[in-house]
């Protein structure tokens, strides 16, 4: 069985793919057996070559172009043509699906750049246990919560184009592919072309979003799974029957409350779980996942008052790779820079000082953001130290 991992990227955010690399050569025990997929444009091949050269002896990396992809697929489309026609998630389920078409595998593990592998692992494996029990995982939509334009009409396009019920299906990184699955879903919908050309005629979604909802590939593919579950062999874990099991009636009010209040309703209920720690819900929670058997999660922030937290929730669940963001304190990431000189006057700094470079009005900005920029400069010197001295004495080793 042939298993490789796919990640598009592009030169935005180039600037994660060393500790993307590092913590793979660090961490991974088989990285000489089990190919990185790399999808970029032609243009920015160059840049992207000095970041990998350090590491094309000792991993096997491979690098696509979208362009050659395109050609592959029957797309006349440049890559910037096609994004500014079928927006950014559309453009991104292309360059996911057609690399996993186009690559000598039969399953795939589909990783954003900023994914960071925390612990030894042997991804062989990682893919030998997945798919010898492949699951998937759902949500209900909570209509009074859900009211988010952008999300619920991105769901609307993947029912319109599936069939499926309306569900939510990303709580989780673990998105893993069968690209024999892939070609059926493909032949019994459609492939990607004629899914866009379908979803064009049936809405108007570009006229009142800003950003285009398009197709979502990983909803799209565990979309068909679902309707497909017994045919394949995939089990349905529903988030909501895990949360009401492992948490009693007050914590998973207070949980949802704190959800929804922070991360309004545009993701997984649980995509967010580590930032969303308590004292009362984390042993709950932690046990949860660890049931579940996810092991590639999200954990988008670390700071010195979560830390804590989300160091006992990493020691019970024991996750291999950590999703979607590398500010965070495990595996290889520098824990001081992280905990303590990142924090939230670090961020306010970083606004202010940028606007002061390039300011959206010449006289205003010119004027108020010197100010900003000494206020903010200062509060985060005195919480940096502040932050450094609670770390020196509850935290360093």
């Amino acid at each position: 069985m042939k298993y490789a991992i796919i990640t598009p990227t592009y030169k935005n955010h180039f600037q994660f793919i060393p500790k993307y690399l590092e913590s793979f050569d660090k961490f991974v025990e088989d990285k000489k057996e089990i190919p990185i997929f790399f999808t970029i444009s032609q243009t920015e091949n160059s840049e992207f070559e000095k970041i990998i050269k350090n590491y094309k002896e000792d991993l096997n990396i491979h690098v696509l172009f979208i362009e050659d992809l395109f050609k592959e697929n029957n797309i006349s489309l440049t890559p910037d043509e096609y994004l500014k026609q079928f927006g950014r998630f559309t453009f991104q389920t292309a360059k996911k699906f057609y690399s996993m078409l186009h690559a000598d595998a039969e399953k795939f593990l589909v990783l954003d750049c900023e994914s960071m592998w925390i612990k030894p692992t042997n991804m062989t494996q990682l893919f030998n246990d997945y798919f010898k029990n492949p699951f998937f995982v759902t949500s209900e939509i909570e209509n009074e919560n859900r009211k988010d334009e952008f999300f619920n009409q991105m769901l609307e396009n993947i029912v319109y184009l599936s069939g499926c019920e309306k569900k939510w299906y990303i709580e989780h990184f673990m998105w893993y592919y069968d690209k024999q699955i892939l070609k059926n879903m493909f032949l019994e919908l459609g492939d990607l072309n004629s899914l866009i050309e379908k979803l064009k005629k049936q809405n108007t979604n570009q006229k009142n979003i800003d950003r285009k909802t398009g197709i979502f590939e990983i909803v799209l593919y565990y979309a068909y799974l679902d309707m497909n579950k017994e045919k394949y062999g995939y089990k349905e874990i529903s988030i909501d029957e895990l949360l009401k099991k492992y948490l009693d009636e007050n914590l998973l009010e207070d949980y949802k409350y704190n959800f929804y209040k922070k991360f309004k309703s545009t993701s997984g209920i649980t995509e967010h779980c580590l930032m969303l720690l308590s004292e009362n819900n984390i042993e709950a929670l932690a046990n949860m996942f660890k049931a579940a058997g996810l092991n590639i999660i999200r954990c988008e922030k670390s700071d010195i008052e979560n830390f804590n937290l989300q160091k006992r929730f990493i020691e019970i669940v024991q996750p291999n790779i950590l999703a979607a963001s590398q500010e965070h304190a495990f595996g290889i990431s520098n824990k001081i820079d992280i905990l303590c000189n990142k924090n939230k006057y670090y961020y306010k700094l970083l606004k202010h000082f940028t606007q002061l470079i390039h300011p959206y009005k010449f006289s205003f900005y010119l004027f108020i953001e010197p100010f900003a920029v000494i206020k903010y400069f200062l509060k985060w010197i005195i919480l940096s130290n502040k932050n450094k001295k609670i770390y020196k004495k509850y935290y360093q080793s």
